[in-house]
């Protein structure tokens, strides 16, 4: 067993090559023990069950040292590749990513049969979002990285501190050339100088047109559409428009990413710039070299996002003891918070992201498993559109109120609070200025909206820029709403202003024609809460009213029924479903 521990743990500081000496010993040394409890015959008749119980750990025991093994013969090959070792990389890369996928089989079975030790159960669990990513993609790793020939994807710079639909404002972007699962270049560009080399006239979508000013689409808006995929593909046509540059993908990322990179890798120098970035400073470093001073044409935010993306790269590829589960651990972390994002042309490719959650994809997998089911889905998307980083002075809390009547229909309010803590002369912050979408099911039928629990008039959006920018326009003086259908939902959109030192909410109020039946003996609710990239944790409160000929028979985790009414509470950091099921009384 100590040779088992020294090989994962010399495996831990990568040192492969003794955690492969230490695993053969470990394997040598169960199998010999596996043997000997065997053949003692006599302890069949005297003590079967202690003897069955000591085979099961041996043998349990020799599978974690194959595990660590084949674990460790696949991360030598892996590494090989990475530092241009390889004799034979597509074939190495094959047999490493096989050899994870049995052994990922072999711990799931352990997993299942409760067999494997503790301190191990922590370590999975540690890197669990990334070993179900793995899992769930390798398939795709020959392609994605090369293997077939080379790879060109648009790396999104997405600024959620000043956030965008799918995430943030794009202020960079950069061009990553991989082949042979090696990273060939990476070139950081300034969004402007791809936006200024279109000539074209794209119409932007209209809040942008109508509330940010924009009367040309560029790539810096690109990523608009609630759905990323949408937006990906958006920005690719732009790039492509742009810069006669075509991609095979779309990596997006954010400050939040790179914030949980900064927490691996620690501090970076960057000598140009006299600064050392933590995750502490890394934001406002960030802004200051990127935003103050800065004119269309400069190139202060290229130069210091280049800096750090080199720095950090050096990291990755000169540190001879990365912390792998933790890096690991802060991958699987990002992308299941949507702080990292996948899309890809290919449909077979971008099917399997989407399915795995991967893409911040509207789609909905969601079946009925059981009859009379419900449903639900909610989602609150913010548009950033003054121009300034006032996100990261802003925190919201999201709450949902459901009422099921007798008929089965439903009344629902969707409420979301916002609070901007920018006080006059806080860093690139000030008023809030928001395109705010509620996204709810495809069937709703909006009743009201109301600003600070007060319902105000509202009249159909003026959307055509032929009426709204001709000479002599005057809005109509109530709220002005679009709704429209996307991706299967209802969305329904306006525009907010939270001024800084200002907390306001806003909500609205819709109908469901009956969507269960309750003649029926039983039915289930079954919410999707879509939760948007570059956001945080979001407070997050529902309460459901149930008819009272009902009871609730079955809820998930942290649900409580109170007086007939459903209450849960959470923070929204991933797309989060709760599901409760009720009988007749």
């Amino acid at each position: 067993m100590a040779s088992l521990h020294f090989s994962v743990g010399e495996a831990e500081k990568t040192n492969f090559a003794n955690a492969s000496q230490y695993s053969d010993v470990a394997t040598t040394s169960f199998k010999t023990a596996d043997t000997i409890v065997e053949s003692f015959l006599l302890l069949d008749l005297v003590a079967k069950q202690q003897k069955d119980s000591v085979l099961r750990q041996i043998r349990v025991s020799e599978q974690l040292s194959e595990i660590t093994h084949d674990s460790v013969s696949a991360a030598i090959l892996l590494q090989n590749i990475s530092q241009d070792k390889s004799t034979d990389p597509k074939n190495d890369f094959l047999h490493a990513t096989a050899t994870l996928k049995n052994t990922l089989l072999v711990v799931q079975k352990l997993q299942a049969e409760d067999e494997l030790p503790e301190v191990l159960k922590k370590k999975l669990h540690d890197v669990n979002d990334m070993l179900a990513l793995i899992e769930n993609t390798v398939d795709t790793y020959p392609a994605l990285l090369g293997f077939e020939g080379k790879r060109k994807y648009l790396v999104l710079f997405q600024n959620n501190m000043e956030l965008r639909p799918a995430g943030g404002f794009i202020g960079s972007y950069g061009i990553l050339n991989i082949e042979k699962g090696e990273i060939i270049d990476f070139n950081i560009h300034d969004v402007y100088d791809a936006d200024g080399k279109l000539s074209d006239h794209i119409e932007p979508p209209y809040p942008l047109r109508r509330y940010l000013g924009a009367s040309h689409w560029y790539l810096r808006d690109s990523n608009f559409a609630l759905d990323f995929p949408t937006s990906a593909a958006q920005a690719s046509n732009f790039l492509k428009l742009e810069t006669g540059e075509s991609v095979d993908g779309v990596i997006a990322i954010d400050t939040d990413f790179l914030r949980n990179m900064l927490g691996v890798f620690g501090s970076v120098t960057l000598p140009d710039y006299k600064e050392t970035v933590t995750p502490d400073n890394f934001y406002l470093l960030t802004q200051t070299h990127a935003e103050k001073d800065f004119f269309p044409g400069s190139t202060q935010k290229k130069d210091f996002l280049r800096s750090l993306a080199n720095a950090l790269l050096a990291k990755f590829t000169e540190s001879k003891k990365l912390p792998y589960q933790l890096f690991l651990n802060k991958i699987g972390e990002s992308v299941k918070q949507k702080h990292l994002l996948f899309a890809f042309p290919d449909p077979a490719t971008q099917q399997l992201f989407t399915v795995n959650n991967l893409s911040s994809s509207l789609w909905d997998g969601r079946k009925k498993e059981q009859p009379n089911t419900f449903l639900d889905f909610m989602g609150v998307i913010d548009a950033n559109v003054g121009t300034n980083k006032a996100n990261y002075y802003l925190s919201r809390a999201l709450q949902q109120d459901v009422a099921i009547n007798d008929k089965g229909e439903v009344t629902t309010t969707v409420k979301v609070t916002y609070e901007n803590t920018s006080r006059k002369g806080s860093p690139f912050g000030g008023d809030y200025k928001n395109y705010v979408r509620f996204l709810i099911p495809a069937k709703a039928s909006l009743q009201t909206v109301s600003f600070d629990n007060r319902a105000v008039a509202k009249t159909r959006a003026i959307t055509d820029p032929a009426d709204f920018t001709r000479n002599g326009f005057v809005p109509p003086r109530e709220l002005e709403v679009d709704e429209t259908q996307t991706e299967g939902k209802t969305s329904v959109g306006f525009f907010v202003i939270v001024p800084a030192g200002t907390i306001k909410s806003f909500s609205i109020t819709y109908t469901l024609p009956a969507v269960i039946n309750t003649q029926s003996s039983a039915f289930t609710y079954n919410l999707r809460v879509f939760k948007q990239p570059g956001t945080r944790q979001d407070p997050f409160s529902l309460f459901v009213g149930y008819p009272a000929s009902y009871r609730l028979v079955k809820a998930g985790a942290g649900i409580a029924d109170v007086g007939g009414k459903l209450s849960y509470s959470t923070q929204v950091s991933e797309d989060t479903i709760i599901t409760a099921e009720f009988s007749k009384k």
